[in-house]
């Protein structure tokens, strides 16, 4: 997936980044107190991501119909008498659970244990917290925003079985507390142990229909059963047709199943309702980008930065975008604020090194793969990403800046090293990677072969200027003498250049005059003064050393 095979491959990391849309669709509605929300907050958004495009399954056409027309069942018809007394059970389970509230106050008999516990929290952390709100759950156990934050803390301590269980006795408490349903789940899912029947029955305790078809329509989705995702995402609708939620829950379905024009259809009802949800401006980028609007991409994944910058996978994604129209400063600029974010996203470091080459920061570009490369228990698929940047860094550019042919030697170890990690099937890769390593041999000959010729050129000037050097001297030295004019001058002169030129008039004149000095005899005239040469230009067939390509592609 590059604009040209020979450049680093940003695209590629799409890979890694895009399956932020199978994580965290769906938002847990606010804990009930205002003491609540000074205590911890809900971590289902919190987990790493995955491979977009590697979640999405190819669905058949008869998948992709049936999932359009599935809905959740049909509700019995009932008579007035049962809706009365339906209500009438609600409007008592809505008092129970607010019993203990003044407005959104928590007033309850565990108000000074849950406070202290606050307090606590913020001054010494879970283990006092924990103790705190222990003690205030024994004095109220209806009130489910007490087991969520114990469950909380439990999770941050590396107490993951202590956190599940009291997570699942939030749910339970008349005053549930549907966050804790979701990180329940979440805890499941990284242990691999989620039972989808038991998420059902806790689901079915939930008594608001709207909330219970989100958290299953969520879980569904983070599961990759898209249809049922679907099913209850309509659900929810059937109940509530504004709640953006589940349109933003259904968008997300559509988008893993292909069904871009549904999800946009949904994505663009749900932004007239609410333009400022920041989860429906990042899918609705992702749909765009996959439907090659660029620029409609780039507007909603900025949109999504305005209105929560603290996502680092958003910053990524404008920063791949912008490498792909070659604005390298503004890709380097986002990724560097990913990376304060969150300074082990690997993702951002490997475009981050993409885009120090396009910038020709090759040194920087080369300190980021290779710390890559070394670190423990990187994914193999990214690797060997970092592994093909490598090779073709060293292939493109002078890291060093010395013009030596040893770094193609480095490419072609990379090359080599990154054809062990292909695939044996794919034969169209293969052949792409020995043609690279034989253009790599051919541009080490090149080099070498420019290096030898710069060589002997240098070798020839320096040999021409200390000849002319040389000559100079010579005529400096036959100046001072002619103008000494004495025997032990000329004898001086003669005995510093015993060889001279036959045909040069300098020699001639000093051994004359010499002679003429011993013997008494009128002197010869002296020669003319003649110029010191002027080195000739390098002659205009020098060849040129061979051209290193700038980026190409990029």
């Amino acid at each position: 997936m590059t604009v040209r095979d020979m450049t680093m491959r940003p695209l590629m990391l799409l890979l890694v980044i895009l399956g932020t849309l199978l994580w965290g669709c769906a938002t847990a509605p606010e804990k009930k107190g205002e003491e609540a929300q000074a205590t911890p907050v809900a971590e289902k958004d919190a987990e790493k991501t995955a491979s977009p495009e590697a979640a999405v399954p190819k669905t058949e056409e008869k998948g992709a119909k049936n999932a359009d027309d599935a809905t959740a069942p049909e509700k019995k018809p009932v008579t007035a008498d049962e809706k009365q007394l339906a209500d009438e059970k609600k409007k008592e389970e809505e008092a129970l659970r607010n019993r203990n509230y003044d407005g959104l106050k928590y007033v309850g008999p565990a108000k000074e244990e849950f406070s202290k516990g606050v307090e606590s929290y913020f001054s010494q952390g879970c283990g006092e917290a924990v103790k705190r709100w222990r003690n205030a759950f024994e004095g109220d156990s209806d009130n489910g925003s007490i087991a969520y934050n114990i469950g909380l803390c439990y999770e941050r301590q590396g107490k993951p079985a202590d956190a599940r269980q009291w997570y699942e006795k939030a749910v339970q408490a008349r005053n549930e507390q549907i966050e804790a349903l979701y990180n329940m789940a979440l805890l499941d899912m990284k242990k691999g142990k989620l039972q989808t029947a038991e998420y059902q029955k806790l689901a079915e305790g939930v008594s608001d229909m709207v909330v219970r078809n989100n958290f299953l329509a969520w879980l569904y989705l983070k599961l990759k059963n898209f249809d049922e995702c679907i099913k209850y995402a309509k659900a929810a609708l059937k109940e509530d047709e504004m709640n953006i939620e589940a349109m933003i829950t259904l968008g997300t379905a559509y988008f893993n199943k292909d069904m871009l024009e549904l999800a946009e259809m949904i994505l663009s009802t749900a932004e007239q309702i609410n333009p400022n949800d920041f989860k429906l401006q990042r899918i609705a980028g992702f749909i765009q980008y996959k439907q090659g609007h660029k620029q409609k991409a780039t507007e909603h994944f900025q949109k999504a930065k305005k209105i929560n910058p603290e996502i680092p996978e958003v910053s990524n994604m404008i920063a791949i975008l912008a490498m792909e129209i070659e604005d390298f400063t503004t890709a380097k600029n986002e990724l560097e604020f990913a990376l304060k974010i969150a300074p082990d996203l690997i993702e951002a470091k490997l475009n981050l090194a993409v885009a120090l080459k396009g910038l020709k920061e090759y040194k920087k570009c080369r300190e980021i793969l290779q710390g890559l490369e070394k670190q423990p228990g990187l994914p193999k698929d990214t690797l060997r990403d970092v592994t093909y940047n490598l090779a073709i860094l060293f292939l493109d550019a002078d890291v060093e800046g010395d013009g030596q042919p040893q770094r193609f030697d480095v490419a072609v170890q990379y090359l080599t090293k990154y054809l062990e990690m292909v695939d044996k099937k794919d034969k169209i890769e293969q052949k792409r990677i020995a043609d690279y390593i034989k253009e790599a041999q051919t541009e080490k000959k090149k080099a070498e072969a420019y290096l030898k010729m710069k060589a002997k050129q240098e070798a020839k000037r320096k040999k021409e200027e200390e000849e002319q050097r040389l000559f100079e001297q010579y005529v400096k030295d036959f100046e001072e003498t002619k103008a000494k004019d004495t025997i032990d001058a000329y004898e001086a002169f003669l005995a510093r250049y015993p060889e001279l030129d036959p045909e040069d008039e300098r020699g001639l004149f000093a051994k004359k005059r010499l002679e003429e000095l011993k013997t008494g005899k009128p002197s010869a005239p002296p020669p003319p003064s003649v110029p010191a040469p002027i080195p000739s230009a390098p002659s205009s067939t020098t060849p040129e050393p061979p051209k290193v390509r700038e980026n190409p592609g990029q």
